[in-house]
Parts: C-alpha cells; sequence; structure tokens
C-alpha cells in the first residue's frame, strides 16, 4: 500500500509540474511587444479605429520607443477612417514634438492630404503653401507640390493645375516621377478642352420650347416627357377657359400646373446641363490613378 501511495504522489507531482510548465509557457498577451503585433494586425486588416486604440495602448507603456511612428500610425488610422480632426493631431505631435524625426516630412504631407481627402482643397493647399519651406527632402517637396496641382483638379481649375504641373516638370527632373506627372498634366489638358454645356442656353431652349433644354443636355426622354405634360396641361387649360371663359374652373385648374410645369421644366433642364458638366469633370478626375498616401 505504502509503494502505491508514493506512486501516486509522484503521478501527482509530475501532472502538476506539467500543468505549472504548460502554464507559465504561455505568451503573455498584454506585453507590449505583443500589443504592438496585435495592433499592426488591426491596421493591415483595415479595423482602423480598433487598431488606433491599441496603438494608443501600447504608448503607455514606460518602454515604448519610436513614438513618433506610433503617433503617425494612430493619424493614419484616423485618416483612414474618415477622421480628420484626430488624423490631424496627430500628425501635429510628430511636427511640434519630434523636429529631428525621419516622419516630419511625412506628417506635414499626410495633414495636407487629410484636407484633401476631406474635400478641403483650399485648406489643403494654404497648409502646403505655409508650411512647405519647412520641408527639407527633395521627395517630400515634390510631393507637396504634386499634391497642390491634384487639388486643382478635383476644383476643375484645369489650366491651373496644367501650368503647375509644367512647372514640375522644369524644377523637378526626376525619371521615377516623369510618369506620373505626364499622366497628371494629361488629364488637366483635357479637362481644359472639356465639352461644357451653357446652364444659360438649357434655360432658354426650355423656356422657347419646352423639354427642349433636357434634350440639350442629352436627357431626351425627359425631355420628351416635360414637352408632353406641358403641351397637354397647356392644351387642357386652352379648353376650359375657351369653353366656358375666365370663369372656368378647369381652365385654372389646368393653368396653374401647366405654368407649374413649365417653370419646372426650365429649372430642370438647367440643373440637368449642371449635372451632366459635373458629370464630364467627375469622368475625367476618376482616371486619376495615384497612391497619395505616403509611402
Amino acid at each position: 500500500m505504502k509503494f502505491k501511495i508514493t506512486h501516486i504522489l509522484w503521478i501527482i507531482f509530475l501532472i502538476s509540474f506539467c500543468y505549472c510548465g504548460v502554464l507559465f509557457a504561455q505568451p503573455n498577451y498584454y506585453s507590449p511587444s505583443n500589443i504592438y503585433l496585435f495592433s499592426e494586425h488591426l491596421f493591415q486588416n483595415g479595423d482602423y479605429l480598433r487598431a488606433a486604440g491599441e496603438f494608443q495602448r501600447y504608448l503607455f507603456f514606460p518602454s515604448t520607443q519610436n513614438s513618433d511612428s506610433i503617433f503617425f500610425k494612430i493619424g493614419l488610422c484616423y485618416e483612414l477612417s474618415r477622421e480628420p480632426e484626430q488624423a490631424i493631431n496627430y500628425y501635429k505631435k510628430i511636427i511640434n514634438n519630434y523636429q529631428n524625426s525621419n516622419l516630419f516630412d511625412a506628417a506635414h504631407y499626410e495633414i495636407a492630404n487629410t484636407y484633401f481627402q476631406s474635400g478641403k482643397y483650399n485648406e489643403s493647399i494654404n497648409y502646403i503653401s505655409n508650411n512647405i519651406q519647412r520641408i527639407s527632402s527633395p521627395r517630400g517637396y515634390f510631393r507637396m507640390n504634386l499634391l497642390v496641382g491634384v487639388n486643382y483638379l478635383y476644383q476643375g481649375k484645369w489650366e491651373t493645375a496644367h501650368n503647375h504641373f509644367s512647372s514640375l516638370f522644369i524644377n523637378e527632373p526626376q525619371d521615377s516621377v516623369d510618369s506620373t506627372l505626364s499622366m497628371l498634366n494629361h488629364l488637366a489638358q483635357k479637362g481644359a478642352h472639356l465639352s461644357y454645356k451653357s446652364p444659360a442656353c438649357a434655360g432658354l431652349f426650355s423656356s422657347l420650347i419646352p423639354g427642349m433644354g433636357k434634350i440639350y443636355s442629352g436627357r431626351i426622354n425627359d425631355g420628351l416627357y416635360s414637352l408632353f405634360v406641358v403641351g397637354l396641361t397647356a392644351w387642357q387649360a386652352y379648353d376650359g377657359f375657351n369653353k366656358d371663359g375666365t370663369d372656368s374652373i378647369k381652365g385654372w385648374i389646368y393653368g396653374t400646373f401647366s405654368t407649374t410645369f413649365y417653370l419646372g421644366n426650365i429649372y430642370g433642364s438647367v440643373v440637368s446641363v449642371k449635372l451632366y458638366n459635373k458629370k464630364l469633370e467627375d469622368n475625367l478626375i476618376n482616371q486619376i490613378d495615384i497612391d497619395l498616401m505616403w509611402k
């Protein structure tokens, strides 16, 4: 019996020893290195807001190194999540606290790019104009200037964009960027020769012949429908007034409808031409095939 008890105790000891070994061999998921790896995993999988939270948690550890790169990653997370104010705040932390950082130029660039991505084209241009002299690297200087031209393109300032890109060809003769410059400059030239239609002409055409302004903008079916509706209600109004004179209820009802449709047809024609012109610009802008994020 004593022999068996001893063996049982040894077995319990060995099991406990193995269990403790397995337990202590488990990785520490809350260590700084693992939190950083998890943050990177979230970032690479597009879960940017959660990644920003994990990067921020990583910054709390006193042993954290390269805080400027973490600030930059957090800024990218917020920029890609369409939270521009948060992104700009983190980029500014690098500019204000790490002026010797390798990411100093990149932080300036991404602030300008964040304004651009938010549709604040003038703010982007103004920021670049006010800060480009602080950029030290030729690459950063060139990319800031390139972004200025792209802002002009998105504003539909084709001639200004063309002149800007042409100046870059002269001042920045870099083989590696010639293809990008050529593509953007070509789009600027195409934009300067877009076949815009006149909203004023559309309104005039539809005031003379209902629906003609919409036909002018390429919306033939809408134009014919407007002509039919205005013509039909006008005829009914005429028929009512012709039979019963100015006391005709039918005449006044259809006359009101006809006048409303007639005025709406003029307004709709002007809007149609504006939409036509906007579509021309959007189709051209959609041909821009460059990654504007800092690499």
